[in-house]
Order: C-alpha cells, then sequence, then structure tokens
C-alpha cells in the first residue's frame, strides 16, 4: 500500500471516529430544541430576520433569536426552516448561548435533512428539518441569545 492510499485511509478513518463519536447514542441529549428561523433580503445588503426557537432544559422551557443568517451572497428572496432535535454537552443554561457555526451536516430545499452546530462553549445542536430556501449562517456563525 503505498502512501498515498495509507493516508487517504487514515484520514477516513478518523472522520468517521469524529463522526462516530459526535453521534453516539450512548451519550445523553442535555436537552431538546425547537427552532424557526425566517430569512427575507430585499435587496441587496438589505434583510430582515425573523428567527428563533426554545430550548427544553432540565423541563423548563427558554426561548431564543438567532441572528447572524443568510440566504447566500447575492441573493434576494426569502428562506424558512423549521428544525428541532437535541443539545448534547449543555450542563449550565448560561453556556447555551453564544456563537454556533455548522460542524456537519445540511438541510437541503425540498429533502430537508440533518446539521450538527457547536458553539464556542462546546454545546452542539444536532438538528432535523426541512427549508425551503438556501440557508446559511454567516461565515463568522449564528448568534443564540436567550430571551426572558
Amino acid at each position: 500500500m503505498n502512501f498515498f492510499r495509507k493516508t487517504l485511509l487514515a484520514m477516513t478513518l478518523f472522520i468517521w471516529g469524529v463522526f462516530a463519536y459526535a453521534a453516539d447514542a450512548s451519550k445523553t441529549p442535555s436537552g431538546t430544541v425547537t427552532v424557526n428561523l425566517k430569512v427575507v433580503v430585499l435587496t441587496y445588503g438589505q434583510q430582515a430576520e425573523s428567527s428563533g426557537g426554545v430550548l427544553t432544559f432540565r423541563g423548563k422551557q427558554y426561548p431564543f433569536n438567532v441572528s447572524g443568517l443568510t440566504i447566500g451572497a447575492n441573493n434576494i428572496g426569502a428562506s424558512h426552516l423549521v428544525a428541532k432535535g437535541e443539545v448534547y454537552g449543555l450542563a449550565d443554561l448560561a453556556k447555551f448561548a453564544g456563537t454556533y457555526v455548522k460542524t456537519g451536516g445540511s438541510i437541503m430545499p425540498i429533502t430537508g435533512g440533518q446539521s450538527t452546530l457547536q458553539n464556542e462553549n462546546g454545546v452542539i445542536m444536532h438538528l432535523e428539518g426541512t427549508v425551503n430556501g438556501p440557508l446559511d449562517p454567516s461565515p463568522t456563525g449564528a448568534i443564540v441569545i436567550l430571551t426572558k
């Protein structure tokens, strides 16, 4: 086996290991989440957001707002995503708020799908849902803020 094949095999096994760890069924979710994200881009550089969700953590519900979403560079239109999922690695409610970046998967128009996001505190959201158009976190991430 040449060097290239060994390297490719090692990288493949590493990636499978990362995904297996992230999807390990023995990990107990810290909570659940539902999200309802809406973005409307009227003209280039001008958009309106109405995005949020509800975190269920230790038997209580906590609403939150989401900002920092886009429908993609140079696109005009609207997008609406509805998803639900599990939250992992949340021991303290204060760690839920933060900047979430996509670490895997994708929720696509028509087919739906799954996506995994993680914030700087190590909190992971694994979402499954549907979207009616392109919708992505900005390159710097989507901002989640707990509301009262």
